[in-house]
Parts: C-alpha cells; structure tokens; sequence
C-alpha cells in the first residue's frame, strides 16, 4: 500500500510541475485542466472544458466576456469579489453564460477557481453525490450505493450513506428549482 501511495504522490507531484502558470493583468493563473488563452494542461479532458485557479496579486478586473463558449463558473475561494456593486464573499459561486457580459473585480489577495465549458443539451438532475439526465438513472444509483453494488476504487474512502430524504432537482445554473 505505500508503494502505491508514493506513486500516486510522485504522479501527482509530477502533474503539479507540469501545470502551466503565468501572469497577466494583476493576475497570477495555473491553468488546471484543458485550454486556455493558448496554454494547454497536461491533465487530460474529453470536452472543451477548462479550470483554471487564479489569484489577484492587485485589484484588478477579471474579464471573461466573450473568451469561451458555454456557461462558466467562479468559484470564491479566498477574498472577496465585486459583481455590479455587490460584494460576493468566499465559499460563493457565481455561474453565467458567456453570451451575458461576465466580469468580476477583484481584491487583492481574491483566490478563484474559474471553469467553463459547451452546456448540456439536455437537462440534468442531482440528487446528493449523483448527477444524471434521468431521475430513474439517479434512483437506480442510490440503490446501488446502499448495497455496495459499484466497483470499488484504490485508496477507496470509508462508505458514506446516502441520505434518505434529499430531493432530485433541476439543475438550472440560473436558478435551481426542485423537481
């Protein structure tokens, strides 16, 4: 078991080095996952998805508008950010399509993680830790987390259970509503 947690350390170790970081306006990025302004990640995708965490080492703008196709996410992690004169603070998402006008300012010191991609076509529900377009796919899920019905991973974490009354929702980026 170690050797197999030095080599998931070393892997990992290995990816963070590899990790394209630059800076630009105020801003210091490390691009995640996908691409991004010409900077590519050696974490591979299977879309035209992207993360990229970025921190404000000044005030300055983050301006997203017309840069990607798709809906985008930012994702506060530390500080504080400034939205059409309203503060949003730590642990808050902020979600938009790119075809809206999307730009943030930041504090110095604002850490965020910022990730974008083509939406879904079709809608999609979640329900605890399952995400589907089916509710009935989402049912069949549960049942299988509650009796361990699902291949076991490496390293795999203690069994949580799922929770008995949570609802199946809509997710609707621009406002969630139950189902």
């Amino acid at each position: 078991m170690l050797q197999i947690s030095m080599y998931i350390i070393s892997t990992l170790m290995i990816y963070v080095r590899r990790v394209p970081t630059w800076s630009d306006d105020g801003m210091t990025y490390r691009l995640l996952a996908g691409c991004m302004l010409g900077h590519t990640s050696p974490l591979p995708v299977h879309s035209e998805l992207f993360a990229v965490d970025i921190i404000a080492n000044e005030d300055t703008f983050l301006n997203v508008k017309n840069l990607f196709r798709g809906e985008i996410a930012i994702l506060i992690n530390t500080g504080t950010v400034e939205l059409d004169g309203q503060v949003v603070e730590q642990g808050q998402l902020l979600v938009s399509d790119t075809d809206r006008e999307c730009g943030v300012d930041l504090k110095a010191g604002t850490r965020v993680l910022l990730f974008s991609g083509p939406a879904f076509p079709e809608e999609r529900y979640i329900n605890w830790n399952f995400v589907s377009s089916s509710k009935e796919r989402i049912e069949q899920a549960r049942e299988d987390w509650k009796n361990h019905n699902f291949q076991k991973c490496l390293m795999m974490i203690p069994i949580f259970l799922c929770p008995l009354s949570i609802k199946t929702v809509n997710i609707d980026p621009y406002s969630l509503q139950n189902e």
